[in-house]
Order: structure tokens, then sequence, then C-alpha cells
């Protein structure tokens, strides 16, 4: 087990005062780890008030699968209510040295593609997009 840390705060990178954060480490599967069966029951962290905090996680090369983790965000008022969840739109894998979760993202490939080409492409769904190297100019493909 290593530790990963993180930070929960809001787009002014303040701290989220008058509410309290409950993030959970999520996996979305179950995985073998050794000769145990890892269960998909969320992990809870509770951040410091000013929003950091730290978890210890398996790394995610010793799990077959390897795990990509993912996590939650629920914010409580100070009476302990419901009051919003984020769920954050990426995964992560943990190295054996666990880290920062800002370093373990996994980055997708965009699921959008440009083709540089004098002529449009055939179609190849809505997310093609063709760049005309003479004219500077940019079209989706099929849209012409």
């Amino acid at each position: 087990m290593v530790n990963v840390y993180g930070h929960v705060t809001q787009m002014t990178t303040e701290p989220v005062f008058g509410l309290q954060a409950r993030v959970q480490i999520l996996i979305p599967e179950n995985v073998m780890f050794s000769s145990s069966v890892v269960i998909t029951r969320p992990a809870p962290v509770t951040p410091d008030p000013s929003g950091y905090w730290v978890v210890n996680l398996l790394p995610s090369v010793l799990t077959r699968p390897a795990i990509d983790y993912s996590l939650m965000v629920t914010w409580l008022d100070a009476a302990g209510n419901f009051v919003s969840e984020d769920r954050p739109n990426f995964t992560f894998r943990v190295p054996l040295e666990g880290g920062q979760l800002r370093d373990l993202i996994i980055t997708r490939p965009s699921a959008f593609q440009v083709a540089v080409t004098a002529v449009e492409p055939a179609p190849a769904g809505d997310n093609l997009f063709w760049l005309n190297p003479s004219s500077g100019d940019l079209y989706q493909a099929g849209s012409n």
C-alpha cells in the first residue's frame, strides 16, 4: 500500500468554507491482489479543513487487472446533510511509489480527430474535422 495525496478546492483555489468534503476512492470492478479479491466498496477519505487529503491505496500494477481508480467528492453542510456531489471525469493509476493525484491521472486521447488535407476526407462520424492547408479553413467532415 502506498500514499496518494490530493486537494479539494473551488475554482478560486480557496478552501470551501461552510461545507465539509468527503472524498471516496472508487474502483469499477473487483480485482485480484495476491490471492485476495479486492471488493468495490469505496475507500472514504476526510480532507483536512484546507481540503488536503491522503489515502493509502494498492499500486495499480500489483492487481489483476490493473486498477483504474476514480473518485467522488460529497459535500455536506455543517449539520452533516448532503448538499451536492462531484464526480471528476478522469481515472488514475497508482504507481509503486504512490504520489500526487495530479501526476497519476490517465490522459485519454481526444475524441476528435483532425485531418490536414486539401480535399475533404470521407465522413467518419461526428468527431472528424479537416483542415485545408491552402486556405487555413477548418470544416467538420461531411458538412460541405
